[in-house]
């Protein structure tokens, strides 16, 4: 009896022993087994998320390579990018050679306007495109022409991997489908393109459909989507937070913090669950100065991160050495160049009959043709530049010596009125309204009806439309009328309330040389209708 009960306390002392040390040391009794796998999470933030970036710089110089990575919102973009490859020396030089400014712009810059555009670029306060004649409001300030060309030839070098856990590192990100109100996630498609729905902040940025659903940002539902990484099979979750969960009351303080909180009501509702899941949690937040929408204040942002990055950095020390028990997993880097591709075909997808021909022809490059894509993006400018669409982006599938080009654009609509209001001391104030349609009697041409309702009106009809195969021709016609209020003078004295009524018809035929210029001749008629003193 005596000896049974010593060996029953031996088991109860050794089982003991063995719990209280696979405690503090998990991973050295794993070893036995198999590798832990380590998670990368990175939550939203906006400008915040620049922080990430150095949490990524610390893990590269520690040797610790996560073998899963999920991110919501500009995590994401991060995220997606050390997936891809990329270092995170690389990444920082990444963001802080962004224009941040323009990535928040619709606008297109006028060198860019074809010339025969050129007349109506700019003149106008407002453009309210029209679905037959019922108004098509936008369903976000920024359209994200710029954001998507930046994703697009930041993710090129892994253009041809559609599933995501192919990368050089497995990656998932997360949006919301603003229709049916549930989180989705993606791992599959586009990265470009899943990336920008995850960063999609509803009403800043116009949404992302993607398989027939509209997307938005994934903050929405999950902003530090740590339970999606354990589903990946991570083992162990180094979190990073640049999102903080819901505002305090004494932050509310503006109707804009308050639609923040309204609008990521559910994601940030998580939050705490999903940060007591993490093992190693890193916390920027409490260290931020600035929000959102900062941008240009990256180089604070990195040293907030790296203020949080080094309060746990012995846990992340610890981590390294437990890691070094295992081989380490090699990841393939990125190595920027620029490669030229030989055309097998040119598809478009997004445009109408109407316009196929002519989009083809403008784009300029033929099957058969050698590219490089700095020329592909010059091309796609040359055809935001015809003003019929709202954005344009383009695939690569393939390898460089055969592929397949896609453009996929997104065409204004047809109709449009647009508004704008003038002052000056020779013609005084104005209110000028516009109708423009697009394709109405020919394919690819532009009908306009102008009126300037003001102390001197005036009024414009303008038709012009493309001649030939190569759409370098065109031809347009033009009636104007006016009734003006001369300041006259006779030998010095001014002649006062000298009314001149006239109409004028123009028609020419042009040539464009390029997309600045171009010549061309025609006719002039102009019949005053009545000169009088008022």
């Amino acid at each position: 009896m005596l000896r049974l009960h010593f060996c029953r306390k031996t088991l109860l002392f050794w089982s003991l022993s063995l719990i209280l040390f696979w405690i503090a040391n998990p991973f050295q009794l794993q070893a036995q087994s198999k590798k832990p796998k380590i998670g990368l999470v990175l939550s939203g933030g906006g400008a915040k998320g620049i922080a990430h970036v150095r949490v990524l710089q610390v893990l590269d110089s520690l040797g610790i390579v996560p073998d899963y990575i999920a991110g919501t919102s500009m995590g994401s973009v991060v995220g997606a990018l050390y997936a891809s490859g990329y270092t995170g020396h690389q990444i920082d030089s990444i963001t802080k050679s962004i224009h941040w400014a323009d990535m928040f712009s619709n606008s297109v810059s006028f060198n860019e306007i074809n010339i025969e555009e050129r007349d109506e670029f700019g003149r106008y306060i407002y453009e309210l495109p029209l679905n037959g004649l019922t108004p098509k409001l936008p369903l976000g300030v920024v359209e994200g022409q710029k954001i998507e060309e930046l994703l697009a030839d930041l993710f090129f070098p892994v253009n041809t991997v559609s599933d995501f856990n192919k990368l050089p590192t497995p990656f998932l990100c997360v949006a919301a489908d603003i229709v049916k109100g549930e989180p989705v996630i993606l791992r599959k498609g586009s990265l470009a393109a899943s990336v920008r729905a995850s960063m999609s902040i509803p009403t800043v940025f116009s949404p992302v459909r993607i398989d027939g659903r509209l997307l938005v940002d994934g903050g929405v539902y999950m902003n530090l989507p740590v339970t999606y990484c354990r589903e990946m099979g991570a083992d162990y979750i180094i979190a990073v937070d640049v999102g903080g969960g819901l505002l305090k009351e004494e932050e509310i303080t503006s109707a804009a913090s308050m639609l923040v909180q309204t609008t990521f009501l559910s994601g940030n509702i998580s939050y705490q669950q999903e940060k007591d899941k993490s093992d190693i949690f890193v916390d920027v937040v409490k260290h931020l100065k600035y929000s959102t929408m900062d941008f240009e204040q990256g180089a604070s942002i990195m040293q907030s991160g790296n203020t949080a990055v080094k309060e746990v950095m012995d846990e992340l020390v610890s981590l390294a050495r437990d890691m070094k028990a295992y081989p380490v997993r090699k990841v393939k880097h990125i190595k920027l160049q620029q490669d030229k591709y030989k055309l097998e075909a040119i598809k478009v997808d997004g445009v109408s009959s109407d316009n196929q021909d002519f989009v083809l022809e403008k784009f300029g490059w033929k099957p058969g043709d050698i590219v490089s894509r700095e020329q592909i993006g010059t091309s796609v400018h040359k055809l935001l530049g015809t003003r019929l669409f709202d954005k344009i982006n383009y695939t690569i599938e393939g390898d460089t010596i055969q592929s397949t080009l896609t453009l996929r654009a997104i065409e204004k609509p047809s109709n449009a009125v647009k508004f704008a209001m003038h002052y000056d001391t020779d013609r005084g104030a104005g209110i000028i309204l516009n109708f423009t349609k697009r394709n109405l009697f020919l394919p690819s041409s532009r009908f306009l009806t102008t009126i300037d309702l003001a102390e001197t009106p005036r009024a414009r009809i303008n038709y012009f439309y493309y001649l030939g195969k190569k759409s370098h021709w065109w031809h347009q016609t033009e009636l104007y009328a006016e009734n003006v209020e001369l300041n006259t003078f006779v030998d010095g004295t001014p002649v006062p309330d000298i009314i001149n009524k006239h109409f004028s018809a123009v028609t020419n035929l042009n040539y464009s040389l390029s997309q600045t210029s171009y010549w061309g001749f025609g006719a002039f008629w102009l019949k005053p209708i009545r000169m009088q003193l008022n």
